[in-house]
């Protein structure tokens, strides 16, 4: 290995001391050769111990950390917060009664009703006789008339 290969591949990570094994004994074997490479190195990590050795860590205030966690976590999409809803105690209980009542209403929207001119020309027809005396307001009061009250006595 010459001096340039090693400067351009090995030699920061030499000086930070993260090489592989495997390339540490490439870059021990030139620096044994090289003192060019060697200097380099000694004067590289004077530089470094000048610079970053005097760095102090500096805690931020928690008003910084809280602006960071904000920015930094995800916020929760359309879907999470719908479940994140959905999951209320009360919104549990309260949801399958809303579409159990729903339900119900639509069930009996849907039923038909009962139009007793209908009825009068069956009880006509099946029992035999005139049932004309009979009206749709006797029928829905459960009076029948005299005419069926006869014809059942």
């Amino acid at each position: 290995m010459n001096c340039d290969q090693f400067k351009d591949s090995l030699l920061t990570d030499y000086v930070d001391r993260v090489l592989d094994p495997e390339k540490q004994k490439i870059a021990d074997a030139h620096i044994g050769q090289c003192a060019e490479c060697r200097r380099l190195i000694a004067d590289l990590r004077t530089v470094t111990a000048e610079t970053f050795g005097q760095v102090r860590e500096i805690e931020p205030p928690a008003h910084v950390w809280a602006g960071i966690v904000e920015r930094v976590q995800p916020s929760p999409g359309w879907f999470e917060k719908v479940c994140a809803v959905l999951t209320l105690p009360r919104l549990s209980i309260a949801i399958p009664v809303l579409a159990s009542l729903m339900l119900f209403t639509f069930v009996q929207l849907r039923q038909p009703e009962v139009s007793y001119d209908i009825t009068r020309a069956y009880l006509s027809r099946e029992l035999g006789g005139d049932f004309g005396v009979l009206s749709n307001e006797d029928l829905e009061n459960g009076s029948f008339g005299t005419v069926i009250e006869d014809f059942f006595m």
